[in-house]
């Protein structure tokens, strides 16, 4: 039962974020519509004002076959992923035998995915999920944390802030992103070093993995979600250890 919870309460903040990355992708107002009224779900279609029966996790993608009630158009996947994927990542962390509080870990990584999510799609990481994510991070430190995660992320933001600045030299181009350096750091703030070290040669694989792929099939790419590569690290970290 407590798992079934979980996993509602996640797949709503899932369909949360997968709405409010939408937005931000359309540069919308967050909190107001257009006549100063607070922000309504709805179609993204017809516009229309969507009930409470519409917007019930998952079950009502399944129910209405995909598509909306009132135009009868496809409903975009990406919420019925974004519901599934948040549902599973708070069951993961009520599973974890992991002694920080879950009033910690739940923010922080729903922050994170959300980032991962965005990224995954627009190769950009929205300032309004970092600073929460930093915040959070930074939060984590008085409960579990220690000036060795402080010391060891700034070192490793460092070196990271480094081998970019080479690379952008050599390759004549932005090869990673600031926000990448700043999600690199919260992270190091919130696991301890080992998580951390973890979480960061799995991302870094999984990249050259999907570059190295994307090449052999003939499908050349300049950049991979580096964002959404560093949650898998993080969430993986996080079980394993």
């Amino acid at each position: 039962m407590t798992l079934f919870l979980f996993f509602f309460f996640g797949s709503i903040v899932g369909s949360y974020f997968e709405t409010t990355n939408q937005r931000i992708a359309r540069d919308d107002n967050l909190i107001l519509d257009s006549n100063k009224r607070f922000l309504r779900s709805q179609c993204d279609d017809c516009k229309r004002e969507l009930s409470w029966l519409d917007l019930f996790p998952i079950f009502s993608f399944l129910l209405l076959k995909g598509k909306c009630r009132y135009c009868k158009k496809p409903i975009k996947i990406d919420h019925l992923i974004s519901e599934f994927l948040f549902g599973m990542i708070f069951c993961l962390l009520i599973l974890s035998d992991n002694s920080l509080n879950l009033i910690l870990t739940i923010p922080f990584f729903s922050f994170l995915f959300a980032i991962a999510l965005f990224d995954y799609k627009y190769f950009l990481i929205p300032k309004i999920y970092l600073l929460f994510f930093i915040l959070i991070s930074f939060f984590s430190l008085y409960f579990e944390g220690s000036l060795t995660n402080i010391i060891f992320a700034s070192v490793m933001t460092s070196t990271v802030f480094i081998a970019k600045q080479i690379m952008d030299r050599i390759m004549k181009r932005e090869t990673l992103g600031n926000g990448d350096l700043f999600l690199i750091f919260g992270l190091g703030l919130f696991h301890p070093p080992l998580e951390f070290s973890f979480a960061l040669l799995l991302a870094s694989s999984l990249g050259i993995v999907i570059f190295a792929l994307k090449n052999l099939m003939k499908n050349p790419i300049d950049k991979v979600p580096l964002g959404t590569l560093l949650a898998i690290g993080s969430i993986s970290s996080f079980s394993f250890f």
